[in-house]
């Protein structure tokens, strides 16, 4: 069956599009489950906010570590992506394995640690297959592939709520499990994944593309980094994640300590941040297809700053829930526009690389951010941590605006 689904035809139809999606989705909801474990991490090992902060760099730390062969790899080995695919999916199964074992706070930063990269070496592989076999609908493409992210960051927290509350339902009742059962659970099906990936890997990308001379790789590449679009959208792919990372990980903290709400109560908060992104990021790709990335990007960082602002007025009950879905309708679906003005801007044959430089400035960022944020919570609480990601978020929407003006005038006087 799944052999007759890899046909030789595959990567010449848009099934090759909704298939990468749906292998990024279930990666994503097992990579977004163990958001919602954090706050069981730190109850059960004992740990403060500054030690979660530290967790959470140390994660994207190695994150952009991984970033770089995985774009050297994608543009000179193009051959070899879906074997990637498969590497990335070995490297979540490792960490979930670890994890469940840990009994000290090092297995935990090395089980997240491997958990990051495994994640890392899905992108460039899969964006360069996407890019390259639609270059003509690049944004919706890759819209298509981050939606399929959005759904599993919002079954993720979902499934890991579901696991750790338990059920309650008239005669049926169950316990739930602990957070390292959980993360047994986990490594099951993603090596079984990673074998799929593996043993179909010729078939995920097109027979047409041919390897890159190693000769002319490193050239193109730094010629790509020298590009002010390219390095602009680094610093922005790294504010994005920057603000992301900080607000979901100390959400969950705040809907469990402060708000005292259940494992699945909090899954469900976590969910919003990605629900609406299902829906909107293929949509928002496809009109910056249309009408160009940077008033999309402007758009995108403008409502992130206003709705995370909003959440100091309404930080509880059902004005919360709809402040999450509304900022979960922009918050990730920029990342696809990002990373497609990226790749325009460095050229054909680069693009692993550029995938590459964004996720690695979104790392060195990642890294930083949740250890200020920490500070920012444990000093001034939750409204602290939401004047830190505003601040974060206006400065990524000042650099677009300027980049924007900038790039007007060249093209009027240049």
């Amino acid at each position: 069956m799944i052999s007759k689904f890899f046909s030789k035809s595959f990567h010449k139809s848009d099934l090759l599009i909704y298939t990468l999606s749906l292998f990024h989705t279930v990666k994503h909801i097992f990579n977004s489950s163990f958001n919602i474990l954090i706050p069981y991490i730190k109850e059960g090992m004992f740990l403060n906010n500054l030690q979660i902060g530290i967790l959470v760099g140390v994660q994207q730390v190695f994150s952009g570590i991984a970033n770089i062969p995985a774009g050297i790899i994608t543009d000179i080995f193009r051959k070899t992506l879906g074997i990637m695919l498969a590497t990335s999916m070995l490297f979540v199964s490792i960490g979930f394995l670890f994890l469940s074992i840990a009994n000290y706070y090092i297995l935990i930063l090395i089980g997240a640690s491997l958990l990051s990269i495994g994640a890392s070496l899905w992108h460039a592989p899969a964006f360069s297959i996407l890019s390259n076999r639609f270059p003509n609908k690049k944004a919706y493409a890759l819209g298509v592939h981050i939606s399929g992210a959005s759904a599993g960051d919002s079954l993720g927290p979902l499934f890991g709520g579901l696991l750790l509350g338990g059920i309650s339902l008239g005669a049926l009742k169950w316990a739930g499990l602990g957070w390292k059962s959980i993360c047994f659970i986990n490594f099951i099906p993603c090596l079984l994944i990673s074998i799929i990936l593996l043993l179909y890997s010729n078939k995920l990308m097109n027979p047409e593309i041919k390897n890159v001379k190693f000769s002319n790789y490193f050239k193109n590449a730094f010629s790509s980094l020298k590009k002010t679009g390219v390095l602009v959208m680094v610093m922005l792919h790294a504010i994005r994640g920057a603000t992301h990372q900080s607000f979901s990980v100390y959400l969950a903290i705040y809907l469990k300590e402060y708000l005292m709400y259940s494992s699945f109560f909090i899954g469900i908060h976590l969910a919003l941040l990605t629900l609406a992104g299902i829906v909107f990021t293929p949509v928002l790709g496809l009109v910056s297809d249309k009408i160009g990335r940077l008033p999309i990007i402007i758009f995108g960082f403008a409502m992130t700053s206003l709705m995370i602002a909003m959440i100091l007025l309404v930080n509880s009950g059902i004005s919360l829930i709809i402040m999450l879905i509304v900022l979960g309708s922009v918050l990730f679906s920029i990342m696809p526009i990002i990373s497609a003005y990226a790749m325009d801007t460095a050229g054909k044959m680069n693009e692993g690389s550029s995938i590459a430089f964004l996720f690695t400035g979104g790392s060195i960022a990642g890294a930083i951010a949740p250890v200020i944020a920490g500070i920012f919570f444990d000093k001034w609480g939750f409204d602290g941590l939401i004047v830190f990601t505003v601040s974060l978020s206006l400065l990524g929407l000042l650099i677009v605006i300027s980049y924007t003006l900038y790039d007007s005038l060249r093209n009027k006087f240049i």
